[in-house]
């Protein structure tokens, strides 16, 4: 939810604030002044005895402090039976906290001070982090490190991170965008290499405790990690507590990571999965990609934005305004720090347009090949990316992150300050030899993902087809598939228990509708944004939401598979997946599944010990393919927290939706109080100020014009 809010509030007051802007002259009456030339702030660079690097850069304008620490480590160093100890072990880091700080303590601490601390994995790096006001800098900064140094692994909060990943496992094929991300990967690099692998039930159940403290200390050390830190503060002073807090820290020899090699065979080949529910075809199509340090980067970066990036680029001329194919479409050579990228393109189309969409994609990629761009092409392009460029250095933060990026990876500081003057230099000879160079048309790998009843046909008029399996292995230890009778009837008596304990089904049957006014607070990298929200669901799917932020009000309703998003008196129709998505909250909702329990199926895997509250984890799955997994607290019988996979930014991600603080009305228990946290970091909180039940509704709210 929180994600889809960021991407709302931006998206539509952008939108809502463009139209008089630009309302005033016709484009191409617009001047604008040269781009200035981009400087670095000061920054110093200290090295620990211990062989921990800190680069520090003073920012005074505003009294907060923020560090990130980047760690030599990620999930290619997973073994192929372990894979997921990684992200495992970083998620419990921060759940489990230390002796001194267990993690749920650490979560009070940090939401008294509205501070955060946070670790996260990557393919071939690790991060740690935290935010904090100025005067709190000393606590946090302590906490913080007893954390990097200290972390305990309790049992419980492993269970939980490997609840998570059971689920998000559970729900990877729910969408085909994912789905085509992810086999597309597997396609190119192979299905074990890791960077493509995917984690298993099997690879999760078989990560232990000692597995983790073994990763830890293994990897966790000063002379693997070079820390970042940024803020209101003095450089000596802050080198000084940086000394003080990890300057114990002993360096140890560091584990030599070895990146795997992509080993790359062009060949073409056409490769679907069939998806029977799908009721359009996404289609990604490419090969290999390229790595950052190229020196034909910038060439091949000016490619990009004249082949899929913008709304001036050839395939979104071609695919989505001239043929109306596709919403959205793209396009792009890509490149990674250390290994080759993936070169793709692709969109997603109706069945019927599957092959005349693949057609159009790959013509537009061969004309790059074999000739010119126009001058004019050449310098929309140019200055398109150069007007987008100048926002990596939006910030001091975002400067420094790319900064410690680059020394993590072995680039040199100034690696993006070369960019702007290279690629004023491009040429369209430059674009055309690179195009020769690294594109190959004639083979590229194809996958389609969709009902292949509805272009199979078709498609084989383009060659032979390779059907792919996402079959889910089944797990092994823990039974979370297949369902056996004796695990459904104790998931449906567990749950029969929380229908008691929230009123009963005959007092829960007779709420029609509720009307609830709530404070927010969502956690977003610029800070915390408060807000207010007044919802009003009228049971089974209709929903209006307005949601006041940063003094936006932003409307979204949706009624059955429809939706629509409004805001400063403009409107967007929702696309499926983004209603998908809001339906999805009312799998979260224990008035809606009690009504809708007969539909549902309800499945008993385990019993876990959850912040010492002994709890059920029962996974209830809906007719329509979605999915969440309910806890039950087997003391009160209340629901205790929802597990699920959402939609963010950068991709999938797990979440869990804590329950607290409930209320009768009419009988029935309701949530006064939503904490939503990913990888135990806070990323929203509801607090419900009224609450009101089966009252008169206007109609007029659903309405979706």
């Amino acid at each position: 939810m929180k994600n889809k809010l960021k991407y709302v509030i931006v998206f539509y007051l952008l939108w809502a604030l463009a139209g008089p802007l630009y309302a005033q002259k016709s484009y191409d009456q617009l001047v604008f002044p040269k781009l200035k030339d981009i400087t670095l702030p000061p920054i110093v660079e200290k090295a620990l005895p211990n062989g921990m690097q800190l680069y520090l850069i003073e920012d005074h304008n505003f009294p907060i402090i923020s560090l990130t620490a980047i760690v030599r480590t990620g999930s290619i160093t997973d073994i192929p039976d372990k894979i997921g100890l990684a992200d495992l072990t970083a998620e419990v880091m921060r759940t489990g906290g230390t002796k001194t700080v267990p993690g749920d303590t650490l979560d009070v601490k940090l939401e008294r001070i509205a501070a955060s601390i946070g670790i996260s994995m990557d393919q071939t790096s690790a991060s740690a982090s935290f935010t904090c006001l100025k005067e709190n800098v000393d606590d946090v900064l302590a906490l913080f490190s007893d954390v990097i140094k200290n972390p305990t692994f309790p049992e419980d909060k492993i269970e939980l991170a490997r609840i998570q990943a059971r689920t998000s496992i559970s729900r990877r094929n729910d969408d085909i965008g994912i789905i085509a991300q992810r086999e597309f990967l597997k396609i190119i690099y192979g299905s074990v290499s890791p960077y493509a692998r995917t984690v298993e039930y099997q690879t999760v159940d078989a990560v232990t405790r000692q597995d983790m403290i073994a990763f830890h200390q293994k990897f966790f050390i000063p002379n693997g990690m070079i820390v970042g830190v940024i803020g209101d503060f003095d450089a000596t002073a802050m080198t000084k507590k940086l000394s003080d807090a990890f300057g114990n820290m002993k360096q140890r020899p560091a584990e030599k990571i070895t990146v795997p090699p992509v080993n790359y065979d062009f060949k073409s080949g056409i490769f679907v999965v069939d998806k029977k529910d799908a009721v359009q075809t996404n289609i990604i199509l490419g090969h290999v990609g390229g790595i950052s340090n190229n020196p034909d980067y910038f060439a091949l970066i000016v490619l990009n934005t004249i082949l899929g990036e913008g709304f001036t680029s050839r395939l979104f001329t071609r695919v989505r305004t001239q043929e109306g194919l596709s919403y959205d479409v793209f396009g792009e050579y890509g490149f990674d720090y250390d290994h080759p990228g993936v070169f793709s393109a692709g969109c997603e189309t109706k069945s019927e347009s599957t092959v005349k969409a693949i057609q159009i994609i790959t013509s537009e990629i061969e004309r790059l090949t074999k000739e010119k761009v126009s001058p004019e092409e050449l310098r929309i392009a140019k200055e398109g990316f150069l007007n987008r460029f100048v926002f990596h250095f939006n910030t001091k933060e975002e400067i420094l992150g790319r900064l410690i990026t680059y020394k993590y990876y072995g680039y040199p500081d100034d690696f993006l300050l070369r960019t702007k003057g290279k690629i004023e230099q491009v040429t369209a000879d430059d674009v055309l030899r690179v195009a020769k160079k690294y594109l190959r048309p004639d083979k590229m790998k194809i996958l389609v993902v969709g009902n292949a009843d509805t272009f199979k046909k078709s498609l084989l008029t383009l060659g032979s087809l390779t059907t792919v399996d996402i079959t889910i292995p089944e797990p092994g230890a823990v039974p979370v598939l297949p369902a056996t009778q004796q695990s459904l009837d104790k998931g449906r008596d567990f749950f029969n228990k929380m229908v008691d304990a929230v009123g009963g089904k005959t007092n829960i049957l007779t709420v029609k509708n509720k009307v609830y006014s709530a404070t927010v607070t969502i956690a977003s990298q610029q800070g915390e944004l408060s807000g207010s929200v007044v919802a009003t669901i009228l049971y089974p799917d209709k929903i209006n939401m307005k949601i006041s932020i940063q003094g936006q009000t932003i409307e979204q309703v949706v009624n059955g598979f429809r939706g629509q998003v409004s805001v400063g008196g403009s409107s967007k129709t929702m696309l499926a997946s983004e209603v998908n998505e809001v339906r999805s909250n009312l799998l979260r909702d224990p008035i809606w599944l009690v009504q809708n329990a007969d539909a549902l199926t309800l499945q008993f895997i385990e019993e876990a010990i959850i912040n010492n509250i002994k709890v059920a984890n029962i996974t209830v799955s809906s007719g329509d393919g979605r999915m969440v997994t309910l806890l039950i607290d087997e003391k009160t019988y209340l629901p205790n927290r929802f597990l699920y996979q959402t939609k963010s930014e950068a991709g999938p991600r797990s979440e869990e939706t804590i329950l607290s603080d409930f209320r009768e009305i009419n009988g029935v228990q309701f949530p006064f109080r939503q904490f939503i946290t990913s990888s135990g970091k806070l990323v929203q909180e509801t607090i419900v100020t009224e609450m009101k039940i089966n009252q008169t509704l206007n109609q007029e709210l659903f309405i979706i014009k």
